[in-house]
Order: C-alpha cells, then sequence, then structure tokens
C-alpha cells in the first residue's frame, strides 16, 4: 500500500451528536486514496466511538480514504490523542481536525492541490464559523479552478497566528516537523497555543491559502466559549508559548509581533472579568499577578517593566471584585 500525501487526524471524545455531520462531510468534502483519517477514540462517557464506527461503516462503499480506529485504554486529553495520532500518520503531510467541526467543500481538491504544486512546509488554510451544519454541508464542491497562495518566510508568517488564531487544524504541517514539535501533554486545555508557536518558530516560511475550508462550530459549552478557571489554562499556555518563541535560537526579535503578543495577553486578561465565579476571577488575576511579577516572566522581555505594569493593574481590586 502507498503512503498517502496527507494524514488526518481527529480526537474524538464526548461529541456524539455531532459525529453524522462529519461523516457526511468527511464523503463528501474530504475523501479521497491519497489521504488518511486517523480517528483516535479518548474514552468518551457518550456513544461517540460506537455512533462513529456505525457512520463511517455505513457509508464504506463510499470511503476512498483509508480509515485508522485507535483506541486510548484511558482519557488522556486531546493533546495526548493528537500526539497518538501523529506517531501513526504515514501521510507526508499531517492535519487535525475536531470531531465537532466540518471538513468544507473543496477541501480534498484545494488542499491535495496546494501541497502537490508547492510542496510547503506548513499550509495554512481559512475557516468559517457555524452553529447548524446543515447549510455547509449543502454547498456545492465545485468551485474556482485555482486558488491563490501567498508565502510568508523571514519572519512574517507569524502574523497568522493572529489573523488565523492559534487552532492547530488551520495548519496542515510536513510529517518531519514532528521530530522537533509536538503538543504539551500537560492536560491544560489551548494547547494550540504553544504548539503552534513551535510550530513557526521552527518554519522558515509558510504557505497561506486564505479560503475557509474548515467549518469552526460554535457551542455552547465548548473550551473556548466557557469563561471559567479554563482562563488560567489560557494564561499558561500564552505563557508556554512565549517562552518557546524567546528561547528559540533561529527567531529574530520582531517588534511588531511582540505587540501583538501584548496585545493578545491584554485582551484575554480583560475577558478574565467574566468569569462567572468571583473566587475563581480572583484566583485567575492573584495566580496572572504573580506569575507576571517574577523575576524571569518571559513577558518582561525584552520589554523588562511592562509584564509588571501591566499585572499590577489587572491583579487590581477593580478587576478582583467578586
Amino acid at each position: 500500500m502507498s503512503e498517502p500525501l496527507l494524514s488526518i487526524i481527529c480526537p474524538v471524545y464526548n461529541c456524539e451528536a455531532y459525529l453524522g455531520d462529519l461523516v457526511q462531510a468527511m464523503v463528501a468534502y474530504a475523501n479521497d486514496a491519497r489521504m488518511e483519517w486517523i480517528f483516535v477514540h479518548d474514552c468518551a462517557t457518550d456513544r461517540s466511538e460506537e455512533t462513529l464506527r456505525t457512520g463511517l461503516a455505513a457509508r464504506a462503499g463510499e470511503i476512498e480514504s483509508a480509515v485508522i480506529h485507535l483506541v486510548h485504554d484511558q482519557n488522556k486529553g486531546l493533546a495526548a490523542a493528537r500526539n497518538t495520532g501523529i506517531r501513526v500518520a504515514r501521510g507526508s503531510y499531517v492535519g487535525f481536525i475536531d470531531s465537532d467541526d466540518i471538513p468544507m467543500a473543496g477541501f480534498a481538491t484545494y488542499v491535495l492541490g496546494a501541497l502537490g504544486k508547492h510542496e510547503p512546509q506548513v499550509l495554512e488554510i481559512g475557516y468559517e464559523e457555524f452553529v447548524d451544519a446543515a447549510p455547509l454541508l449543502r454547498r456545492s464542491s465545485t468551485m474556482q479552478e485555482s486558488i491563490a497562495v501567498e508565502k510568508l518566510d523571514a519572519g512574517n508568517q507569524f502574523r497568522l497566528l493572529f489573523e488565523n488564531n492559534f487552532f492547530a487544524w488551520t495548519r496542515i504541517v510536513k510529517r518531519e516537523f514532528f521530530a522537533h514539535v509536538m503538543f504539551m501533554e500537560n492536560r491544560l486545555t489551548y494547547e494550540d497555543i504553544p504548539y503552534s508557536m513551535a510550530l513557526f518558530c521552527e518554519a522558515t516560511a509558510v504557505h497561506h491559502m486564505n479560503l475557509p475550508l474548515i467549518g469552526y462550530r460554535k457551542r455552547p459549552g465548548s473550551i473556548t466559549s466557557t469563561r471559567d478557571q479554563r482562563f488560567l489554562d489560557q494564561y499558561t499556555q500564552l505563557r508556554n508559548a512565549i517562552q518557546i518563541y524567546r528561547q528559540h535560537p533561529q527567531v529574530p526579535h520582531l517588534p511588531n509581533f511582540e505587540w501583538r503578543l501584548f496585545r493578545k495577553l491584554t485582551i484575554m486578561l480583560l475577558k478574565g472579568i467574566k468569569i462567572n465565579s468571583g473566587p475563581a476571577r480572583r484566583q485567575f488575576f492573584q495566580a496572572v499577578y504573580e506569575d507576571l511579577r517574577a523575576p524571569h516572566s518571559p513577558f518582561k522581555q525584552p520589554a523588562n517593566g511592562v509584564g509588571r505594569v501591566l499585572a499590577r493593574l489587572l491583579a487590581s481590586p477593580l478587576f478582583a471584585l467578586g
């Protein structure tokens, strides 16, 4: 069996209600013999694994891509599930999707076409937010014959971290990069943040196709929609990302990127005001304050003192009232 060009890794955990949409979109838009789909079952407490296997089996005759199921013996979290898929992926390139999201019309056509034509280190694609999948699943995959692909290098690729956010599933990555870049298995949410930073530090160029090819489901209760103590996870993962950026020997000092990092930190901390629990809110700001005032906080370099001033402001009673 020849190796596929692209492996798509999909962790599966407690998304039973959305897997029918994923199977339908996969068959319609991301179904190609040059692809393999790797589903990593992470010990869901609902019927996710059974639902997915049954849905795929019902359409087995239509599926050209190789389909692989991996099963964890205990729940290990999203980062570990992605790493499990990476270790068995056979594709020259590796991409990701979450089990409540969907590939959109033209996914296989445009992604595989760009990989074959440009042979990028990293291919960045766009996404579209949705609540109801039905309109996206009715879209025709007959689109324009070609789409512009922009090559960004010399540090310019870092702007994509803010334009497309830090989502891992917007990036198709050459498999060899995973010898140096994997997901941090620290059981924190927002695992995409340090991963994406490490990836962009390692890559000397990123190709960008400004076309929405992933449908990103916005749903109540998801990690990105929950305002609670997980904000501390987000801060910690951003801190981890900055540490990676500061310590990488090949990344030049980029003033514009530094500004964007501090802006992201400020916006993230201001959102902490919306944490529902008063004690959790106070704990969040106090933890951030203590971290930012530490002598070796990565946020303080090279703009020494900015982190401390910001921490003093955001840890004040004005923001910590519960």
